[in-house]
């Protein structure tokens, strides 16, 4: 008969952890915080283990709580034990508990997802499904890796979005692509004069002259256009600054002459 996953309360002393994981360093911000929460309201979640030699388990997800209930002198802790043999989901449910966390840099986030993807073999919507995340969060995760290398250095160094990563990784010229980053990191260019600045630079590629008429071109977008109203003696569409109000009243007064006191406003 084949045996379930199973609770149990373990003793800590014989859960054997990873000598590496997704995230190299371990979070003591994090461990801390865990330790005060486990402290005033118990473990909410257990870790999760595998059964492996001389009545030991293999820790599979649960690192920091187990940290955690190190920290706080307990002896036995709460878990989820699976029985067999050590599968691809052990590493996929370890990985997906790190980006649930959302303390990762892009760089982690790149790593972790990478390792779904090529070591676990799953699909960028198996991915989407079992971290909660949108499938263009996950494509542009598989995609940075393979970003120029002065654009994915500046991504994992916080200094641009990844959107704007994306973008400026398109531009197939490396001394434009390079300008255009610079402009973004130094003179921190919005989204949308990046975007100009590529679209002006493939029409016309000249990297000075595309820088100044991206940033032209997104600034006239991103202003407030004038409200415009047709006049309604010669029928003109004006902008409203230069239409003049006709004052008429709801009794006796004849349209024709507050038409043409509004005609005399006009000349």
């Amino acid at each position: 008969m084949e045996q379930k996953d199973r609770y149990a309360e373990i003793r800590i002393d014989v859960i054997l952890q990873p000598e590496t994981s997704v995230r190299e360093e371990v979070d003591a911000d994090h461990v801390q915080e865990l330790a005060n929460s486990m402290a005033k309201h118990g473990l909410l979640e257990p870790i999760v283990v595998r059964e492996a030699i001389n009545g030991n388990f293999a820790l599979i997800a649960g690192n920091h709580r187990l940290l955690a209930a190190k920290h706080l002198g307990w002896k036995n802790i709460s878990a989820m034990i699976r029985i067999g043999e050590p599968t691809g989901q052990d590493h996929a449910l370890s990985t997906i508990e790190n980006i649930a966390r959302k303390q990762m840099t892009i760089q982690e986030e790149c790593e972790a997802v990478r390792h779904l993807y090529e070591d676990d073999k799953l699909s960028p919507s198996a991915i989407c499904s079992l971290i909660g995340k949108s499938r263009s969060w996950v494509d542009r995760r598989i995609a940075a890796p393979n970003l120029p290398s002065k654009v994915r250095a500046a991504l994992f160094e916080g200094r641009i979005s990844v959107s704007a990563a994306e973008i400026i990784g398109g531009v197939e010229y490396e001394g434009a692509r390079n300008s255009i980053l610079a402009e973004a990191i130094y003179a921190g260019r919005s989204i949308s004069e990046i975007r100009s600045m590529v679209e002006m630079w493939k029409s016309a590629p000249n990297i000075s002259d595309a820088v100044e008429e991206g940033v032209k071109v997104s600034s006239e977008q991103q202003a407030p256009q004038e409200r415009k109203a047709k006049c309604s003696l010669c029928g003109t569409t004006r902008p409203l600054r230069e239409i003049v109000a006709i004052p008429v009243c709801a009794f006796d007064c004849e349209i024709q002459e507050a038409l043409k006191v509004a005609q005399k406003q006009l000349t």
